[in-house]
């Protein structure tokens, strides 16, 4: 699976939080995650079926070829 999915992400969540940063106009997802160092843990707040969720994820490295 991608490393969304190892890390117990699913296709229908929505990403609300990475830590206590909301995702909106202001942030956005891959400008927040930037901020971050591999191999950082971080809490995302999702939203799945109707209900918030918080799922701990370890960020992979990037490999640019």
């Amino acid at each position: 699976g991608s490393p969304a999915q190892t890390a117990g992400i699913k296709n229908a969540d929505v990403i609300l939080k990475i830590n206590e940063d909301s995702i909106n106009g202001r942030h956005n997802l891959s400008e927040l995650i930037w901020e971050y160092e591999p191999k950082s843990t971080l809490e995302l707040t999702v939203l799945r079926k109707g209900k918030e969720e918080r799922i701990n994820v370890v960020l992979g490295e990037v490999i640019v070829e």
